[in-house]
């Protein structure tokens, strides 16, 4: 290809003012330097990818390559000659495949056919090629065989510290330079030596660190292109390289030759270091770390030993990736069986926070650490070393508010230099891992690492003397305090893998929890919709009872007795139901409405099976079973010594129905009144409205008979063997008379009443009133009640065992130290909440009778 001298004149313009001449050369011939420099044991030329004219070159070629006459805009083949341009545009297709540098070896260059080590490759819009002198020939089969040597060698260690070691010995076999180290970039970015190998006299570094001087951040992406550097000589004079007119600066990226900058220089010779080779080793695409071979005097490298390092460092690359990724692999199956059998046993626990708190020393072994804590669902757990209350509540602040709320997993080596206001409430602690176990801010794993002094090597100050002798200068050592061993990947992989299991083992439980409380909500808006539906029932059958009662009696006395009565009755009926799980026991009814009338063991007698009754059944009968018997105690058979009271029940298959027959026998002669009162009222309906049955009453000379009939569906036979269904010989006493009552010695009592309800409150008031009881005092607290002990007589007391959010247990503490008897009172059904030594005390249910009361206040008092 011509080149057109006056376009290149043109494209350069007229000569600069001020700038000379090389050789007598005008600079559209010599070129301008724009600051880059090669190593001077070879040449660089540079040609446009699409003119091949020549554009840079190292002010050296001329001499290099023995062609005086090089200069800017002479074509490739001027340069080159035919044969060697063919052979290098070859050599490109390598470079386009791989990015690389291609290599050519003892190639005849130029027009003298100097034999060169030739390396090309493109960059932009420049065909770059170095030229070195070459190797002895005999050296390259020597470089083979040391290669293959030290690949089997290699084979044979699946360990990465021992790996690591046979790689430097290796390395320097091959290479032959006075130290060879094998480094791995550590977390807080300083190069870790892993294992050495060095000639005799010279220290070995391996277990220590060197200082970031030595391998800058910005040097080290470099490598993941060019993962060679050869600095041949320190103190050599690097070369210029000349460019043409108004061109960019050249990427010298991958040009192996290129020259080290000043303080790059300086810093090495400070450290007594001539020669250098630096190798990278990348592992799953990143710099995992470097092969560093260093020489303490200038060492010449040909281009087939360059090759052959590269070609090794790849293959100790390759081996620390397989060795790394056997390492992930079982350390995640170790980490994972070991979490696994973890979740399954926390899976049968109920709370699955407590189970991980209690058992947080089982997560230490998931990593190598000092130290292992816990906070989780507001409680913490630690394991390990001792951290106290609030340092464990700033730690959890701190990792809350920490850029907004810790989401990822986050892990330090230094936790002075990234958390210093958290340190001090962390003695003793230098490295630090968080795990979040929630999306939200909340719960935290933490990992935790005592201090691990490094030795960083640095090269000495100007006016500093070295401490360790080092090639033909020496290194100054720091010993770096609050730090702790790396986190390695390992680390970061178990970590992920133990989160992942405990937010999965968590998230269940709180969704279950969540799913339990909207299910609880759900129940208890049921319950209230519930309550209130039976609530205002409620209120309505007290409101007919209340109505009836007061019409059918003459006196107010007597009025005000028959309510109570009825409203008892259906206190009972509820507490069977509620006891019986919604419903309950014929026999059980007939004993509590009954039991008070027997005057004799024979005066009551029943037949028939036990049958079982549904709640809404159950409130029927209870209150017709208690109409029937009222009115057999005040008008029948019941209301004189003489009389007698036979209920029997039977099977009706034929209607389906279970009849009852209550027969009344011995008492005043009875005749059918032409009043309905509620009891007739009651009798003649509620069974047919509520159930679908049928009652029938007789009156005859002997006593009345009532005839019930309950259709089936209500009512269910009972076949337990080991229920014992009431039977005469267990009847109570028969209830005090009021003459009896009036003669007692309660009227003389001071009675202490403590109830938080007043209107029940001045029942009782009422009540003891009625009885003749004049020392009366009320507390409707147990700091009232205590004050009323302490400052007024009590004799007596009754005591309602929940008073709103209190306990009246207190009171009865009190009262038993100082001998003063007492009742409970309670609308519970199985008031559960007694201790043990209370159990014994008597205790009336709500509503009670006034005679109940009373019989029960002179029982304690007796």
């Amino acid at each position: 290809m011509d080149f057109d001298r006056e376009k290149s004149d043109a494209a350069c313009g007229e000569t600069r003012q001020g700038e000379s001449k090389v050789n007598g050369a005008s600079p559209a011939q010599t070129g301008t330097a724009n600051g880059d420099f090669l190593q001077s044991r070879g040449c660089l030329l540079c040609f446009d990818t699409q003119s091949l004219l020549l554009r840079r070159y190292s002010v050296n070629a001329p001499v290099f390559l023995a062609q005086p006459d090089i200069a800017l805009g002479k074509t490739f083949v001027q340069c080159a000659d035919e044969a060697a341009a063919r052979a290098i545009l070859d050599g490109l297709k390598e470079n386009r495949v791989t990015g690389r540098p291609a290599l050519l070896f003892n190639l005849p260059f130029g027009t003298r056919q100097i034999a060169c080590d030739i390396a090309v490759h493109v960059t932009g819009d420049d065909l770059v090629l170095e030229c070195t002198p070459p190797g002895p020939p005999q050296r390259t089969g020597s470089l083979i065989r040391h290669l293959r040597s030290a690949i089997d060698r290699l084979r044979e260690n699946n360990e990465l510290t021992s790996l690591c070691q046979a790689a430097v010995i290796q390395m320097r076999m091959i290479v032959d330079y006075d130290h060879v180290m094998l480094c791995r970039f550590a977390q807080h970015g300083l190069a870790e030596v892993m294992a050495d190998d060095c000639a005799a006299g010279v220290s070995h570094l391996a277990g220590q660190y060197l200082s970031q001087a030595d391998m800058p951040d910005e040097v080290r992406q470099l490598y993941l292109r060019s993962l060679i550097r050869v600095i041949e000589n320190v103190s050599a004079e690097a070369v210029e390289i000349r460019s043409a007119c108004n061109l960019p600066p050249l990427d010298l990226s991958l040009v192996m030759m290129r020259a080290s900058s000043e303080l790059r220089r300086a810093h090495m010779k400070a450290c007594g270091i001539e020669a250098t080779m630096l190798l990278a080793l990348v592992v799953d695409g990143a710099l995992w770390g470097m092969l560093i071979g260093r020489n303490y005097s200038p060492k010449k490298v040909t281009m087939d030993e360059r090759a052959v390092a590269k070609m090794f460092s790849e293959y100790v690359a390759l081996q620390i990736t397989a060795n790394v990724r056997a390492s992930r692999l079982h350390v995640t199956q170790q980490t994972y069986a070991a979490i696994h059998g973890f979740v399954h046993d926390a899976a049968s626990a109920t709370d699955i926070p407590a189970y991980i708190r209690a058992h947080v020393a089982e997560l230490a072994g998931q990593m190598e650490c000092d130290g292992v804590a816990v906070w989780i669902d507001g409680h913490p757990a630690v394991d390990g070393f001792e951290i106290k209350p609030d340092s464990m509540t700033e730690l959890v602040r701190w990792s809350a508010s920490y850029k907004g709320g810790m989401a990822q997993i986050w892990s330090t080596v230094s936790l002075i230099e990234e958390a210093p206001a958290l340190a001090r409430y962390l003695p003793g602690i230098a490295g630090m891992m968080v795990i979040p176990l929630t999306v939200q801010p909340g719960d935290y794993l933490y990992f935790f690492r005592k201090e691990k002094v490094r030795i960083v090597n640095r090269a000495p100050e100007p006016d500093e003397a070295p401490s360790v002798p080092y090639g033909t200068g020496g290194l100054c050592q720091d010993k770096v305090h609050n730090c702790a061993a790396t986190w390695t990947v390992e680390d970061e992989e178990a970590a992920e893998e133990l989160r992942a299991a405990l937010i999965e083992a968590t998230g269940a439980y709180y969704r279950a929890l969540l799913e339990q409380r909207s299910a609880a909500e759900a129940r208890q808006r049921l319950l209230n919709d519930e309550l209130t539906h039976r609530v205002k029932n409620i209120l309505s059958v007290v409101q007919s009872v209340v109505g009836r009662s007061i019409v059918e009696e003459r006196s107010q006395k007597d009025s005000i007795q028959r309510l109570r009565d009825r409203i008892k009755a259906l206190a009972v009926a509820h507490d069977q139901i509620v006891s019986a799980n919604s419903g309950g026991y014929l026999y059980a009814l007939l004993e509590a409405e009954l039991t008070p009338y027997a005057i004799r063991p024979e005066a009551i007698t029943v037949d028939g099976p036990d049958l079982w009754m549904p709640g809404k059944a159950l409130s029927v009968m209870t209150l017709l079973f208690h109409e029937l018997a009222t009115n057999a105690a005040k008008y029948g058979s019941l209301s004189c010594a003489p009389g007698n009271l036979a209920i029997s029940w039977k099977h009706n298959p034929a209607h389906q129905t279970w009849d009852i027959l209550w027969q009344e026998s011995g008492g005043p002669v009875v005749s059918e009144s032409t009043h309905l009162g509620f009891g007739s009222i009651l009798l003649s309906r509620a069974l047919k409205h509520e159930l679908g049955g049928a009652a029938e009453r007789t009156f005859s000379p002997e006593g009345v008979s009532i005839r019930l009939s309950v259709p089936a569906r209500f009512v269910s036979e009972v076949s337990e063997p080991d229920r014992t269904p009431w039977s005469l010989t267990r009847q109570k006493s028969r209830r005090p008379s009021e003459d009896e009552r009036s003669g007692m010695d309660l009227k003389n009592a001071h009675v202490l009443i403590v109830e938080d309800q007043m209107l029940i409150a001045m029942e009782i008031e009422d009540t003891l009133t009625d009885h003749g009881v004049a020392g009366i005092c009320t507390a409707a607290s147990t700091s009232e009640a205590k004050k009323l002990i302490l400052s007024s007589p009590v004799d007596v007391a009754v005591l309602d065992i929940n008073l709103g959010e209190e306990n009246v247990i207190d009171v009865a503490v009190i009262l038993r130290e100082k001998g003063v008897p007492f009742i409970f009172t309670t609308g519970y059904t199985t008031p559960d909440m007694l201790p043990g030594d209370f159990l014994t005390v008597p205790i009336v249910q709500k509503p009670y009778a006034s005679s109940v009361l009373i019989r029960s206040l002179q029982a304690v008092l007796a």
